[in-house]
């Protein structure tokens, strides 16, 4: 089967978006299946991802990546639309198709939020851009998505059928070679041990004020230390940054900010658990880099943080800071918990090999390609 991969309108900021997409188009360029893969895709996003997968055929839009992104990604289907249906067999999307594509397309929606809540970000553009995702979803010939837990969401709460989502996982990256050859970077300032870490923005539903709160409630002494690393999030930051500032000043807390890859790992190699306490998640990477590292991590119940760590994390309700303060007690005072924890890591690991997750997506395309 012959199929194209639509990653024009891909931003090249390195969010978790970015780095998912790119390690699934690594997965399936080192287990392509018997398949052929064409890449449709502008330069910021190749040159941000340093190049296109082995394997790949590739077609550029050019350097154009803005506001206009989605108009001029657009006009480049309305112009070769009929040319690349013609190459592809099957056409994988992410958030929706463009609107002269008509040929079958499965569409990768990594999580539910435009759907389950289209004002979350509050401004009128987002709404509109929501909106058209929307509609342009429901035009696709199957979807993609990434946890069972987004599945049923789009399944039973925003009417999607359940018998064209497919699940496919996100990959761990493949470790580096010269990673244990490098010295590990020191600690940020300011951090001392024992303590727990948090890796995540700042926006609303990461939940980082409840947190701190629950954390000062849980640990008033000031015994344990929660760090805490991530960008901020503009106008969206009152409540948390408050917390976070109150949580600095009371000693409870230390905020690291932004930090590159190798001070976040260093930070989950020598933390004595994570937390990840985001209300909605639509995987959770965070969660399985740092039961990759071989932490214990909370995570908020029900959510796909609790489906992607397993048998490996803790979760509790973590809208009450009373079940989170008592989460986080339970997991800096249970040795055995952690231990048990760590007997099922491997398991979980497994789940999200390079190789595994390829099949699931590659599954998935043949499933989508038989429904027309």
């Amino acid at each position: 089967m012959r199929i194209g991969w639509d990653f024009l309108h891909v931003s090249p900021e390195k969010t978790g978006t970015f780095f998912h997409l790119v390690r699934w188009l690594q997965a399936v360029s080192d287990h392509p299946g018997g398949h052929e893969h064409k890449l449709y895709a502008n330069d910021r996003f190749l040159s941000a991802a340093s190049g296109p997968p082995g394997g790949f055929a590739l077609e550029t839009m050019g350097p154009e990546w803005g506001r206009s992104l989605q108009l001029a990604r657009e006009r480049f289907f309305r112009k070769h639309g009929a040319r690349i249906c013609g190459e592809c067999d099957l056409l994988v999307t992410l958030w929706y198709p463009s609107f002269f594509c008509r040929g079958p397309v499965l569409d990768i929606l990594l999580d539910a939020i435009p759907f389950l809540h289209p004002g979350m970000m509050g401004g009128v553009k987002d709404r509109v851009r929501n909106f058209i995702r929307g509609r342009g979803a429901r035009r696709a010939t199957g979807w993609l998505c990434t946890t069972e837990t987004t599945a049923r969401a789009l399944s039973g709460e925003c009417g999607f059928d359940r018998t064209k989502i497919f699940v496919a996982g996100i990959p761990l990256p493949a470790p580096q070679n010269d990673a244990a050859a490098s010295p590990p970077p020191a600690l940020p300032e300011g951090v001392r041990t024992p303590f727990a870490f948090y890796c995540a923005d700042r926006s609303p539903r990461k939940n980082h004020a409840r947190l701190v709160r629950a954390w000062r409630q849980a640990f008033p002494a000031n015994e344990w230390q929660l760090v805490l690393a991530g960008r901020p999030v503009g106008k969206y930051l009152r409540d948390t940054k408050r917390a976070i500032a109150d949580g600095v000043r009371a000693g409870a807390v230390c905020d690291v900010g932004e930090v590159d890859g190798a001070t976040r790992d260093a930070l989950y190699r020598a933390c004595d658990f994570a937390v990840y306490p985001s209300l909605y998640e639509g995987f959770g990477m965070p969660v399985l880099e740092a039961v990759a590292a071989g932490k214990s991590v909370l995570v908020h119940r029900g959510t796909a943080c609790e489906e992607v760590g397993g048998e490996a994390v803790l979760a509790c309700d973590c809208t009450d800071e009373d079940a989170l303060a008592a989460g986080l007690k339970t997991l800096a005072a249970a040795g055995a918990l952690r231990q048990r924890h760590a007997h099922a890591r491997p398991g979980v690991l497994a789940r999200f090999s390079g190789e595994a997750v390829a099949e699931q997506i590659l599954r998935a395309a043949e499933a989508a390609k038989e429904l027309r």
